[in-house]
């Protein structure tokens, strides 16, 4: 297998992935930057132990902002991180194979001594390459910023966190690339996609604040990716596995579809 489609992708991604990377810097700079005001500020942390027990479940325990990494799991990789991964790989693996097959380029593509195994694999590789470059650049805000701020943040929990964020972002492009090279359309793979994981965010959430609805969690991609607090408390390995194995499902039923199914002309 040549790598030629894999890094003309690259090539297609560079620019939106370089500004997808600099906010993720940013984002990990700018959290940083408000964490001595957190850690140092009583009448806050009191604040937030006022707030109601649904409130908590939702924003996190008050205590855990005293830390640096309860902060962060908190601040950065409960809501902002998996978001940003999760808007790139989406779009992304909505253009796997739809945009070719909508702009009557794949057709042309698959003229050339290329399988379609190898067209799925490379941009499969392609958007996985994508999202490292945003997982490293979120490693890069937080150690660079909590460096001008002066506090230590543990490496071996960042990195465990990041390598979870890294496994989420996989799974949700696994999903969209499924969508986008089973059916053909990247209005659909988006769409589907996007409406699971607002489905799936809620649903971990709602699962926390009401008793009642905490099952459904088990339904979401949010539960397996953070709910053990991997900035503090490090990976769940089953919960890890089961992301694995959701990857892999999409990608083979996907791939299994695209394989069997007729062109659009």
């Amino acid at each position: 297998m040549n790598f030629h489609l894999y890094l003309k992708t690259l090539r297609d991604y560079r620019k939106s992935t370089f500004w997808f990377f600099v906010g993720t810097i940013l984002l990990g700079l700018y959290t940083t930057g408000f964490y001595p005001t957190i850690r140092d500020s009583s009448n806050m942390i009191a604040l937030l132990e006022d707030f109601p027990e649904w409130t908590q479940s939702i924003i996190g325990d008050a205590s855990s902002y005293a830390t640096a990494e309860g902060f962060l799991n908190l601040e950065v990789f409960e809501i902002m991180a998996p978001l940003i991964v999760a808007v790139y790989v989406i779009t992304k693996g909505a253009d796997s194979i739809a945009r070719e097959e909508e702009s009557h380029t794949l057709d042309q593509l698959l003229a050339l001594p290329v399988s379609r195994l190898s067209v799925m694999t490379q941009k499969t590789l392609a958007i996985l390459t994508g999202t490292l470059f945003l997982c490293v650049g979120i490693w890069l805000g937080i150690t660079a910023g909590s460096i001008m701020m002066g506090f230590n943040v543990s490496q071996g929990n960042l990195g465990l966190a990041i390598m979870s964020l890294f496994v989420f972002g996989l799974a949700t492009a696994s999903m969209s690339i499924c969508l986008s090279s089973s059916t053909g359309k990247r209005s659909l793979a988006a769409g589907v996609t996007g409406g699971v994981a607002i489905g799936s965010f809620l649903a971990n959430n709602f699962g926390k604040a009401i008793e009642t609805l905490e099952p459904v969690r088990l339904m979401s991609i949010f539960y397996y990716y953070n709910d053990n607090g991997v900035m503090v408390n490090g990976i769940n390995p089953l919960h890890f596995v089961i992301m694995l194995i959701s990857i892999l499902v999409l990608l083979i039923f996907g791939f299994i579809i695209f394989n069997r199914r007729d062109l659009k002309n």
